[in-house]
């Protein structure tokens, strides 16, 4: 028996979710661990304008692991920040505290980061590691 990669899936990888056929989280859910975070759970959540939107917004994580952050993940949190502030026009509209608590949540499950979006952003911090994946791939 192989062993399975664990991943924590994007925010981008969640909404192909909705307009990719078929979804690449599919794919990667078949050949992986799959886990997210309350970040990209978060995220996906406030685009709902209803209840019964917010509904079909769960429907990606039935199948996952989300994650939450644990108070002995600071230390990690800490680093990134300070990492992050040499790097600071890698960020858009104050994104700099998100990517640092998703890198700090990867750092400390021992998690990839899966994304076909944000490669270039993770890619400036050392100790996170991603696959990138084809955007609209199947």
């Amino acid at each position: 028996m192989t062993k399975k990669n664990a991943l924590l899936l994007e925010t981008d990888i969640l909404t192909d979710y909705f307009f990719k056929k078929p979804p690449l989280m599919r794919e990667l859910l078949k050949e992986n661990v799959c886990y997210t975070s309350f970040v990209q759970m978060g995220e996906i959540l406030a685009c709902a304008a209803s209840e019964g939107e917010r509904e079909v917004l769960m429907k990606p994580f039935m199948g996952l692991r989300v994650l939450g952050f644990h108070s002995r993940y600071s230390q990690s949190l800490a680093e990134f920040l300070q990492e992050s502030e040499k790097i600071s026009d890698v960020f858009k509209n104050g994104s700099r505290f998100r990517f640092c608590l998703v890198s700090a949540i990867a750092k400390e499950a021992r998690l990839t980061i899966a994304t076909h979006d944000f490669s270039g952003t993770y890619k400036h911090f050392k100790n996170i590691s991603t696959i990138e994946t084809a955007a609209g791939a199947s």
